[in-house]
């Protein structure tokens, strides 16, 4: 059980989870353990908004990435405690 969950913790370390946000303005790309590799801002998002209002989308579309990657995982790990009585699942 151990040596599976490794595994699977390994293998979500090398998924990659991309969100799309601000109508293609941000793209996040996290892995299934939560890090951050890549953010691509539009040019036309940075040419037209302003400081606070380019925080607040990026704010937005990092949590919704790591919603969505934890997610992810949360599923993936599930099919190993499932049926093991632990209340894991």
């Amino acid at each position: 059980m151990q040596a599976e969950m490794k595994k699977t913790r390994s293998a979500l370390a090398k998924e990659v989870v991309t969100v799309v946000s601000a109508e293609g303005g941000v793209t996040i790309e996290i892995t299934g353990d939560q890090r951050v590799k890549n953010i691509l801002i539009s040019e036309k998002l940075l040419i037209n908004a302003d400081a606070e209002s380019l925080g607040d989308v990026l704010v937005k579309s990092v949590n919704e990435a790591i919603q969505q990657s934890q997610s992810m995982a949360a599923s993936r790990l599930e099919k190993l405690t499932a049926g093991l009585g632990l209340g894991l699942s």
